[in-house]
């Protein structure tokens, strides 16, 4: 037992020990391990991911399982019909219409849809659905093309003019942002979602639309998955004998029912014709109202012309009498201002005299106030001398007194030092009586002057303090100090009284002496003030007197003045009245004048009025006509109906565009996963076998010593296992990690392009497991291979080198020729052929991977350049309405005059081959040739192809995907739900949208009727391709544009998805390369290191030895990178037809560039890693060749 333990822990110790000296090995296997379940596990995921997101979505949602519409509607009673049906579990109708919606002059198409509650039920993700007639929620990207917001009032109209009264109003409040689940693509997202109480049919021969089926398929299998499709193809038979006995059933009612629809049509147009009518009375009452008010007018104008005349003839007799009286006037006041200039003379000579008299006056008064000012400005002055000296002497005796108080102050300083508290202290100490000592240490709480005084105080008043103190000289010594300063303290307060004193009583008589000052200067002022004012009052009158006089001269001259305008005022009153007059006759004729012109216009607007009523009477008669001629054409509709009969389409989830491509994009992950798998067993394989065949060898004589020792083989490989699986366990915990990494990363991208929001990570528990059992049982495999050889050779021979045999190196020297060099690295490849292989396969693996990735993408990609050079030449494809009226086709062809383009027939069908269908566009063309300039339609060899009579054209991506070969018959449904057998005539080259091409002959052939042109394919000629959609947009006959280099915004999610595959791609083929090619280069170094040691002893430089070894590593390289391109090459245009698109064609010619940066970069990497390994050469010195 003991043994067995020990056996066991050695077993251990030395795989541990083989790990540790191999463990660039070791991880070599797990790393290429971690690549392939990284990249193949990470996208299946993705794929798994969607799936499972998208079924949970669906069932949240309940998406239908069928939508079934007929030409003439569904009515209530048929759903109800449909629900009765056994493998029907509920059925629900709905309206769906094309239509448009505007807000602030914008405009976007839009898809007119009534909530349901029970299946494909919508959701709001903001606000609310709608509840009202007049409320709609709309996709918050339709909302943001048109700039509108969560409350805003939208305009939205049908596009059909059958229908332009099933909305019960024009415009719409936004309840919220809603999404529906027949559309979660990002360029689909134009659904408006009403009640079905906004919607008004009960003018129309239908309830609804459009019916949605649930029905009992189970789902298990998942919404993306074959099991289901096949599951919902295999009731098709059965519905469609549903629907046609429903048609049996509504035969005889539908007539009745499309006769009602026109009646009330007709109702209608009368009803609008009779408001027309109402409308045109009205305006014709209007006009006569408004002639007999201008009438009216005119007669109250021509009164008042005549009053005009009577008015003026009497203003100017009034005027003529003002003249006379004013003449009258004038001749008093000349002699009343005679009058008053006399008066004024003498009151002027009277007024000069006395003022003469009053500046006499003035002037002895100022003398006399003068002099005595003088006499008082002396005496002011001998008193203010006086004084000055009475403060200089109180100046000096002031720094005097503060001389000695700052003496006084420095002895009261030095107090608190020489009766310090420690003297008090020592003295107190000397005291027996409590109380006195205790009044003798209060000292301590004065300082300065004060505790001088209370010592002094304590010292007279008490003998034994006089006794104490005296008993200590440091203190006894300085009581004369404190008499003396008491007593200098009470002549300095003596002095500092009679000093405050005497300059109280100096600054009273300084103020008596400011008073004085004051009142002279006082004087002084009023004197000068007084002189100021004779002085003015001098002026004044010297100034006055010539004014006096000049001002009577020219009140005597102004008096003549007037005298004489007075004269002159009559004079030109009397020529303004005879002006006036002549004016006044001048007016009258004017207004005469203007009057008989208002009388001519107003003739001429009658005359105009009577036209318009004309023409609003033609208007009203050609509405009339036009109206008839609707409804002649509603009628031959009905009548065209009544023959073609009632007739169904049923689709399953198949023929909506959004299941249609998240069930692409699934796909295209998923067949990624079914592709790359087996390359990834092959390289594991290979990589793992020859990894564990170098390592085997290098230990074939440890396996021959322990074979010699007695153990058997199944004990000796059980080392080589472990080494073998735990790489393979490492390997796959970090694949599973990397996976989970890797799907989150392609599922954040991609999902921006859809409505679902987040996908939520989830790694495929089968496909792990297989990956993750398979990865580990693959190495255990492969490991017991590489071991066999080794383990069936005896133990002698494995001690002794001859077994395994190896290979001659003479024949192979002989096989290459005489080159000695040439010929050792050939023994070298052949004697190291596993480490050779291995290098070979990952240099040709990183090749492939990163040629395929820049392959796949530039597929992608150049198919877009293709399909927008080569097939497509036109920039914008714009559909009309059914119902176009004249008047819209006239502006939309003006429009196109400044443009080119081409006419032609379009429908989006429904095409059905062995149950699966397939939405597609189909075009209408007399010939090819008509639409050449802007559409080619040409083989895959590029020659152009013409239009039989006797079939269509479709895409190879249709033949390919689809199965439509050449005399395949198709079962195609048209817009008016007529159905046909058409056949497939020739293939054409398109790469993205499925498109079918007939002659106009052989559409006449199928449907028994001629279309007429309805799309326009125009060049833009280098204007602004997205202003023009605008236009387009606006024009009330178009439908619907289309951009064609949208179809870059379209596979935007495809694009973004093979940018990110082609990074991972090249990514995890840089890894692999660099990390096993290290690995590789090091053993190569390590097993050639003792040949080129012995080189170096032999004389050769490092850069000689160097290049030995680099040519083996050359020429292994060189044969993976041909390899790889050789391998690649196909390999990539097998896959890029299995990563395609539904309704998409990869560009599938090789693709240079991407193989010439493949060789690139694989040859960079290898030249790099061998570098790094080389470095190791030089550095090894000579002295451990005996090492190797």
């Amino acid at each position: 037992m003991f043994l067995g333990d020990q056996m066991k822990k050695t077993f251990f110790l030395d795989t541990v020990r083989n790990i540790r000296k191999r463990l660039v090995s070791w991880l070599s296997i797990s790393i290429i391990i971690f690549i392939g379940i990284s990249g193949i596990l990470g996208i299946n995921s993705t794929a798994y991911s969607i799936e499972r997101c998208v079924d949970g979505y669906y069932k949240e949602h309940n998406f239908k399982d069928y939508d079934i519409t007929s030409n003439l509607g569904i009515k209530e009673s048929e759903i109800e019909k449909f629900k009765s049906l056994a493998y029907i579990a509920d059925a629900e109708g709905m309206i769906s219409i094309a239509g448009k919606i505007s807000f602030a002059g914008e405009s976007s198409d839009a898809t007119l849809l009534t909530k349901t509650s029970i299946i494909s039920v919508p959701y709001a993700t903001e606000g609310r659905l709608p509840q009202a007639d007049n409320e709609v929620a709309i996709g918050k990207e339709l909302a943001e093309s048109i700039g509108a917001s969560i409350g805003d009032t939208v305009s939205i109209s049908p596009n059909s003019s059958r229908l332009s009264g099933i909305l019960k109003n024009q415009e719409y409040v936004v309840t919220g942002y809603a999404y529906h689940p027949d559309f979660v693509y990002d360029s689909v997202l134009n659904n408006c979602i009403f009640s079905i109480d906004a919607f008004d049919t009960s003018g129309l021969s239908f309830d609804y639309t459009n019916v949605v089926l649930d029905s009992d398929v189970p789902h298990s299998a998942g919404s993306l998955s074959s099991a289901y499709v096949n599951n919902v193809r295999s009731h098709m038979d059965d519905l469609n004998a549903a629907t046609d006995e429903m048609s049996a059933d509504r035969i005889e009612s539908f007539s009745r029912e499309l006769d009602d629809e026109y009646a009330a049509k007709e109702k209608e147009a009368e009803d609008k014709l009779s408001e027309a009518r109402t409308e045109l009375d009205k305006a014709q009452k209007e006009y006569d109202e408004q002639v007999k008010e201008a009438e009216d007018k005119l007669e109250d104008g021509r009164t008042a012309l005549i009053d005009a005349k009577k008015t003026v003839d009497s203003e100017l007799a009034k005027a003529w009498k003002e003249i006379t009286d004013g003449e009258a006037e004038y001749n008093r006041q000349v002699a009343e201002g005679e009058k008053q200039l006399a008066d004024g003379k003498k009151q002027l000579e009277d007024e000069l005299a006395n003022g003469k008299w009053k500046l006499f006056a003035g002037f002895l008064e100022l003398d006399n106030a003068e002099k005595t000012l003088n006499e008082k400005e002396a005496q002011y002055k001998a008193a203010e001398d006086r004084i000055a000296g009475l403060y200089e002497e109180a100046r000096n005796g002031r720094d005097k007194l503060d001389k000695a108080w700052g003496e006084f102050n420095s002895q009261t300083a030095s107090i608190d030092n020489e009766i310090s508290n420690d003297r008090i202290d020592m003295v107190a100490a000397l005291m027996i009586d409590d109380s006195l000592k205790a009044k003798f240490l209060n000292l301590k709480n004065y300082s300065g002057y004060d505790r001088g005084v209370q010592v002094l105080n304590l010292y007279e008043s008490d003998a034994t303090v006089r006794t104490t103190v005296d008993a200590y000289p440091e203190l006894g010594s300085k009581i004369p100090l404190i008499r003396n300063m008491i007593a200098a303290k009470s002549s300095l307060d003596a002095a500092e009284s009679e000093y405050g004193s005497k300059v109280g009583e100096l600054d009273s008589a300084k103020a008596q002496l400011d008073a004085a000052r004051k009142e002279l200067d006082q004087g002084w002022f009023t004197l000068e003030q007084g002189k100021r004012q004779l002085a003015d009052a001098q002026a004044e009158y010297d100034r006055k007197e010539p004014e006096a006089r000049a001002e009577l001269a020219s009140k005597e001259a102004e008096f003549e003045k007037q005298k004489a305008e007075g004269a002159d005022k009559i004079k030109k009153a009397k020529g303004t009245y005879a002006s006036n007059k002549a004016k006044a006759q001048e007016e009258l004729t004017s207004r005469e004048k203007e009057f008989d012109e208002a009388v001519a216009e107003f003739e001429e607007k009658k005359k105009d009025g009577e036209e318009q009523l004309s023409q609003a009477r033609k208007e009203y008669a050609d509405a009339k006509a036009e109206i008839a001629k609707a409804l002649s054409d509603a009628r031959k509709e009905i009548e065209e109906a009544k023959k073609i009969g009632l007739k169904w389409i049923v689709q399953t989830r198949e023929a909506n565009p959004g299941f249609l491509h998240i069930k692409t994009t699934q796909g295209v992950l998923a067949n990624f996963f079914l592709y790359f798998t087996p390359l990834y067993v092959i390289i594991v394989s290979l990589v793992v076998f020859f990894t564990m065949t170098i390592i085997v060898e290098e230990q074939k004589l440890e396996i021959g010593v322990v074979k010699a020792f007695g153990m058997y083989a199944s004990e000796i490989i059980r080392k080589y296992l472990t080494f073998g699986i735990t790489s393979a366990i490492l390997g796959v915990i970090m694949g599973i990690t990397g996976a989970y990494l890797i799907e989150n990363l392609f599922l954040h991208t991609i999902r921006g392009n859809y409505i679902f929001g987040s996908f939520p990570a989830l790694l495929s528990a089968i496909p792990t497991a297989l990956l993750a059992i398979g990865s580990v049982l693959l190495t255990a495999i492969v490991v017991r291979r590489a071991c066999a050889k080794m383990l069936s050779c005896s133990a002698v021979g494995l001690m002794n080198g001859t077994e395994p045999p190896i290979k001659s190196i003479n024949k192979s020297r002989n096989k290459v020729g005489s080159s000695i060099y040439f010929s050792l690295i050939i023994n070298n490849i052949l004697t190291d052929l596993g480490r050779v292989i291995v290098s070979v396969i990952i240099i040709l693996a990183s090749c492939l991977m990163i040629g395929l990735g820049f392959t796949t993408r530039n597929a992608l990609y150049m198919a877009i350049d293709k399909q927008l050079d080569d097939v497509w030449h036109f920039d914008l494809f714009a559909v009309t309405k059914g119902d176009i009226t004249d008047e819209e086709s006239q502006e939309i062809s003006e429009f196109l005059e400044n443009y080119r383009y081409d006419e032609l027939y379009s429908f989006e069908g429904l095409a059905e081959l062995d149950y699966q269908q397939t939405p597609l566009n189909v075009l209408v063309v007399d010939s090819l040739d008509d639409i050449s300039e802007r559409y080619t339609v040409a083989d895959d060899k590029g020659k152009e192809l013409s239009l039989s009579d006797d079939g269509i054209l479709v895409t190879r991506e249709m033949l390919e995907k689809n199965g439509y070969t050449p005399g395949t018959e198709i079962k195609l449904v048209n817009s008016s739900f007529d159905v046909a057998n058409v056949r497939v005539s020739d293939i054409f080259i398109q790469y993205f949208e499925k498109t079918m091409i007939m002659s106009r002959k052989y559409y006449e052939q199928m449907y028994g009727k001629s279309p007429e042109n309805n799309t326009f394919i125009i060049s833009a000629g280098g204007r602004d391709v997205n202003a023009m959609e605008k236009e387009l947009q606006s024009l009330s006959g178009i439908e619907k544009v289309t951009i064609a280099s949208a179809i870059k915004e379209n596979y935007a999610s495809i694009l973004t998805l093979f940018n990110l595959l082609v990074i991972v791609i090249i990514a995890l083929a840089i890894l692999l390369a660099f990390m096993i090619l290290l690995n590789l280069s090091n053993i190569l170094v390590l097993h050639r290191m003792r040949e080129l040691l012995t080189m170096r002893v032999n004389g050769f430089s490092n850069s000689q030895v160097i290049g030995y070894l680099a040519r083996e590593t050359i020429a292994t390289a060189a044969l993976g990178l041909i390899l790889g391109v050789v391998a690649g090459v196909p390999f990539s245009a097998f896959l890029i037809t299995k990563l395609e698109a539904t309704a998409v064609m990869f560009y599938r010619l090789p693709f240079p560039p991407a193989w010439i940066i493949a060789l690139a970069i694989s040859a960079f990497f290898s030249v790099s890693i061998n570098a790094i390994a080389f470095r190791k050469v030089g550095k090894v010195p000579l002295t451990d060749i005996s090492k190797y």
